[in-house]
């Protein structure tokens, strides 16, 4: 007899683990985590180192009414630390720091708009483990437009972009592809309760380059109200199954903030059972389909209906005849008034004719002059005018009585056809009058139809079989899908959890060996009185100082800097030597005298970060401050920007 195989002793293949929690077959596992992207990665990859090569950017300074050109060039092309110092605060230290970044980025951190305004093209390259990256863009109101080109030679790839989402979007592909880095998945929740996956990309790691006083977060810019920082802190230490754990968090988030919704809809049965609602249902239709009790309310509502319609017609009908016999009325007014007016002219005209006919004038009536009588006589004979000797026509007084009887029975055809027109205005006036209060009296009955007896009744069922209806439908189709998502919540729980242990049981080494690496730096940089250094998983720091116990919020804002500093150098430190961290190596070190740093402690601060820089392969510092060049000690004059009183970096 065979005896049975040993128990395993190593850890299982993990997607048989999974299997195993969530007791679902091995492929429905496999093809569960891989629908929702959910991948082991036991054993992330080393850190590739990035650092600045050059430094260039140009453009107009407007001051004052004043401009003038200005240009920029630095060649950085090497590790360890670089110093940029100015004898007076304003001279250009920051937005060098933030020019790297924004070039780094795609998108401008915390430039300060005077100076954003005022530069008008950048050119900066960077090494990404042994490539080479080169930014070059134009800005100006309308926006920035440049390329990014990739390696050099005849293999070198160029992406180009014309505007600020775009340039984002190609670091993030470029940056992260050539430092072997992954977005680094969670979910968010919408205004709405809903949960969607989304990643933190480029941008969120950028913000572990950058020591200044604007983060409250031992690593990266804020904590806020996310686990950005602890989710960086564990890429960047390089825990085993970190990202495994983010993917599997994240998805199981949004299924089962999916799953709350669908929950909260059931909450229409009202605390009733689906069957008790099918019941429900069930007998409100029987109802319905009584014969006599539809019939008879059917008959009643639409014949109520069908008079309210017809009036409805009829009334919109007569309205419009109505309007219409106003209308004429109007104009046979119109008429009847141009008659008379036309008539009075008339009139008018033959009573001149007649007046002016009768006068004997004396003299010429412009020049006072005296009319002979000759002229006077001949008027008499021949009607020719003793004024102008015009002939003046023989009125023809038949013709003119014709004209006046004409015009006079002109009136009195358009009076009788005016007041025939008002007469049928005011007759249909009454009869829209009558129509109008039938109509609303059908509608008084089609209410009262409505709100009482069987029609009442009948509506009142419809309207509970159509929300019975809809409830049915909602909650089917929750159970439906909560049935379909039973399996997936499973595995990714089993998935989350099985990650959560591989962690635990690996974090403590690796933190053990960060903090004791963070513990010695932070020494040499100035807080010997810490005693030990304890950085969580969940980016919570808890020190021992002075023999008390004190927290990272609870530093002074010199301390919290130096704690920063630290823990970058020491994580690219473990990363050369214990090939775990996976910090690229950059850290941008700004104005650290405004975080309450003496003179003497940053002098000693200085000395040990060029030590530092000098022992940890891959680390590349710039610190900029207002002193004296003299504070960076021997540092090579080639590693030192320096601006002296009254003197511009740029």
């Amino acid at each position: 007899m065979n005896a049975p195989a040993p128990a395993p002793t190593e850890p299982l293949a993990f997607v048989d683990a999974v299997a195993r929690r969530s007791k679902v077959d091995v492929g429905e596992v496999t093809a569960i985590l891989t629908r929702h992207g959910v991948v082991a990665t036991p054993s992330p990859p080393p850190a590739r180192h990035l650092r600045v090569k050059a430094i260039a950017f140009d453009g107009t300074k407007s001051i004052q009414g004043a401009t003038k050109d200005f240009k920029f060039e630095w060649d950085v092309d090497d590790g360890g630390l670089y110093g940029i110092v100015s004898a007076d605060n304003f001279a250009g230290k920051t937005t060098l720091i933030q020019v790297v970044l924004w070039a780094l980025r795609g998108t401008p951190k915390k430039l300060a708009d005077t100076s954003k305004a005022w530069i008008r093209n950048v050119d900066v390259s960077f090494l990404a483990d042994r490539r080479t990256i080169r930014v070059v863009f134009a800005c100006d109101e309308a926006g920035v437009r440049g390329q990014v080109c990739v390696g050099a030679g005849e293999e070198q790839q160029a992406h180009g972009f014309d505007d600020e989402e775009q340039f984002k979007r190609v670091m993030q592909e470029v940056m992260l592809e050539a430092l072997g880095l992954e977005p680094i998945p969670t979910s968010r929740q919408l205004r709405d309760g809903r949960t969607i996956p989304y990643e933190d990309g480029w941008a969120a790691y950028t913000g572990a380059f950058l020591a200044d006083a604007d983060s409250d977060a031992i690593i990266g810019e804020h904590v806020g109200g996310t686990d950005l920082t602890q989710r960086l802190l564990q890429v960047f230490i390089g825990l085993p199954w970190a990202r495994t754990l983010f993917q599997a968090r994240a998805r199981l988030n949004v299924l089962t903030s999916d799953a709350q919704q669908r929950k909260r809809k059931l909450s229409v049965l009202g605390g009733k059972s689906l069957t008790e609602v099918e019941d429900e249902l069930q007998k409100v239709q029987q109802e319905i389909a009584d014969e006599g009790l539809r019939d008879a309310a059917i008959a009643q509502l639409l014949e109520a209906q069908r008079i309210y319609d017809d009036l409805a017609v009829r009334v919109r009908a007569g309205r419009d005849e109505a309007n219409a016999a106003n209308d004429a009325a109007q104009e046979a007014q119109g008429w009847r008034i141009n008659a008379e007016r036309a008539l009075l002219a008339l009139e008018e005209e033959n009573a001149a004719a007649a007046f002016f006919g009768r006068l004997s004038p004396k003299c010429c009536p412009r020049c006072a002059a005296s009319i002979p009588k000759s002229r006077v006589e001949q008027e008499s004979r021949d009607r020719s005018c003793s004024v102008c000797k015009e002939v003046a026509p023989e009125p023809d007084a038949n013709a003119v009585d014709a004209e006046v009887r004409l015009a006079k029975q002109r009136v009195a055809d358009v009076k009788a056809l005016e007041a025939d027109a008002k007469r049928f205005a005011t007759k249909l006036a009454a009869t829209q009058h009558t129509l109008r209060a039938q109509f609303l009296e059908a509608g008084k009955v089609l209410q009262a139809l409505s709100v009482r007896g069987t029609a009442a009744d009948l509506r009142n069922l419809e309207f509970r079989r159509e929300r019975l209806e809809g409830m049915l439908e909602v909650a089917r189709a929750v159970l439906n899908a909560d049935l379909s998502d039973t399996d997936e919540l499973a595995v990714l729980t089993g998935a989350k959890e099985e990650a959560e242990q591989r962690i635990a049981a690996t974090a403590a080494a690796v933190l053990a060996r960060a903090n004791a690496e963070v513990t010695r730096i932070v020494q040499r940089l100035g807080m010997t009185d810490v005693e030990s250094v304890s950085i969580k998983r969940n980016a919570n720091v808890a020190l021992r100082k002075g023999g008390a116990d004190a927290t990272f919020g609870g530093l002074s804002p010199g301390e919290q800097l130096r704690l920063r500093i630290a823990t970058v150098v020491a994580l690219v430190r473990s990363a050369a030597e214990h090939q775990t961290g996976r910090h690229p190596g950059l850290l941008l070190i700004d104005s650290p005298k405004r975080e309450e740093v003496a003179d003497s402690n940053l002098a000693d601060m200085l000395e040990e970060l060029k030590a530092l820089a000098k022992e940890t392969p891959g680390l590349q510092m710039f610190v900029a401050l207002s002193d004296k060049a003299s504070v960076f000690g021997d540092l090579s004059p080639s590693r030192v920007l320096v601006a002296g009183p009254g003197e511009k970096l740029w």
